[in-house]
């Protein structure tokens, strides 16, 4: 059996105080998504193991968690959207079913953007150039992205950042 706390339902539990197994969707709080990835591994659907989370995908935008990009046990491909996702524990996502495995991932791979991409993007300031990212923070009892980390360990608000398929504009307060 796989210990969870839950990060959300799709049905009316979503924003209720406490879930079955913890805190419901709404007090998931924030996930360092580069980070924490040791908490987004495995992937379960009633308790059995059925894969590994590949990638985490966002939104085009940078704006939204959209889901994981799993691999299942039998090495196939499938997409699993973040409102599906039932809970995360220790070890990874669990799925109340496995009717949330969906297995057109092609959409995804036009329209999202592979956490991996994203962190591989330039990114400057108006002052500086070449700045790294390190990682994304997100609200996954919303999906929200809420800021990013630079390599040095400065948070930048999610609204100050500008995301494009080739660049990451960030607005600064340097005195450069």
């Amino acid at each position: 059996m796989t210990m969870t706390a839950p990060i959300g339902t799709v049905l009316g539990s979503r924003y209720e105080e406490r879930g079955p197994h913890g805190p419901a969707l709404g007090q998931a709080g924030l996930l360092h998504l580069h980070r924490d990835r040791p908490r987004l591994r495995g992937v379960s659907v009633a308790g059995v193991h059925v894969g590994s989370i590949a990638e985490v995908i966002l939104d085009g935008d940078a704006r939204r968690v959209a889901g994981f990009d799993v691999r299942l046990s039998e090495g196939e491909r499938r997409f699993v959207p973040l409102v599906a996702v039932a809970s995360l524990g220790p070890s990874g996502i669990e799925l109340d079913s496995a009717l949330h495995l969906v297995h057109d991932v092609r959409f995804y791979d036009r329209t999202g953007l592979p956490l991996p991409a994203l962190l591989a993007l330039p990114a400057a300031c108006r002052h500086a150039v070449g700045v790294s990212l390190a990682d994304v923070i997100a609200d996954l009892g919303t999906g929200e992205v809420v800021g990013f980390e630079l390599a040095d360990g400065t948070i930048i608000a999610r609204d100050d950042v500008n995301v494009s398929g080739e660049a990451i504009r960030l607005v600064c307060d340097c005195a450069a």
